[in-house]
């Protein structure tokens, strides 16, 4: 039972750095207007895959519930966060739906973690 719980993070984690890589890959990437731009503010393309890796390492070295359930929220709200930039720069041509599946995961993880603390 112990390893499927880690496993749910561990999928969780790997999302992340998979979009990490997306996001850093050099070559045939579009232009993120809306991530490059965030809030008004110029934003290095490097500091978006920057906070994904984080996310995922902050979310596999969670220790307790209240740690636990502030990864799993980190990990929906950056997922969210980018998924809204990718559409509005874009279009809807991405694919919101696998996006707001992830996030919805993710928030109920974290409001479950009571059972999945280490």
């Amino acid at each position: 039972m112990r390893a499927a719980r880690w496993q749910i993070r561990f999928n969780y984690a790997i999302s992340l750095l998979v979009s990490a890589a997306m996001l850093s890959w050099p070559d045939g990437r579009p232009s993120y207007v809306a991530l490059e731009t965030f809030g008004g503010l110029d934003v290095p393309w490097w500091v978006w895959p920057a906070l994904l890796a984080f996310g995922a390492v902050f979310l596999l070295s969670a220790r307790g519930r209240v740690w636990l359930t502030a990864g799993y929220m980190l990990t929906g709200i950056l997922v969210m966060t980018i998924a809204v930039c990718v559409f509005v720069s874009i279009g809807p041509t991405v694919q919101l739906g696998p996006a707001v599946a992830l996030v919805l995961g993710c928030m109920r993880q974290g409001t479950s973690a009571k059972s999945e603390a280490a």
